[in-house]
């Protein structure tokens, strides 16, 4: 697949990454709640506002990133850690369907798949009252865990991008190391 599409793709799927709600309710939408729906083929509620934020917000992250990869040693950062991020959305899209799906079938499944779920409130304790309140009245939000949910999601992506990159480091030393080793057996 070209490298391009892959991109847009990925942006694409951060703009409409989906969450769920206390109350059982998802929303799309990252940083700001563009899409509330009350299952994954339902959608009840448009945010244009929010929308119009989140692809703006994601095309100056895009034109940052390739500003800064000018730099050639930050690209290779952002190239070692681009997989990460790949497969973060692929697994918190294919996690959300099935979670949302195990609630419906019985509530116990949330308790026991929640922990799993990669866009859960656990990696940050943000659980604080004053953010719950400005979340809960925000018009780019409305639900007193979506800006917690959303910051979580940011963190997790960060942490699938930083992995990626100490993977892809490590598999690099242990290649030179490998060729220093053959070469220095041959001679």
């Amino acid at each position: 697949m070209n490298k391009r599409l892959l991109i847009v793709l990925l942006l694409c799927s951060i703009t409409f990454a989906p969450a769920l709600r206390s109350c059982g309710k998802i929303t799309y939408g990252f940083p700001a709640v563009a899409l509330e729906a009350e299952n994954p083929v339902a959608i009840e509620k448009t945010n244009p506002v929010n929308l119009l934020i989140n692809i703006l917000f994601i095309l100056a992250l895009f034109f940052l990133v390739k500003l800064l990869s000018l730099n050639n040693k930050f690209e290779s950062l952002v190239q070692a850690g681009l997989p990460g991020i790949y497969c973060y959305q692929l697994l918190l899209y294919f996690s959300y369907l099935v979670l949302f799906w195990c609630i419906q079938i019985s509530d116990k499944f949330l308790i026991m798949i929640y922990v799993l779920y990669p866009f859960c409130t656990g990696l940050l304790d943000l659980d604080k009252p004053l953010l719950g309140s400005f979340s809960g009245r925000s018009p780019f939000f409305g639900d007193k865990l979506d800006i917690v949910v959303r910051l979580n999601y940011l963190a997790s992506l960060l942490l699938w991008f930083v992995a990626a990159i100490i993977i892809t480091r490590i598999r690099k030393l242990s290649e030179e190391k490998r060729r220093t080793k053959l070469m220095t057996t041959d001679h």
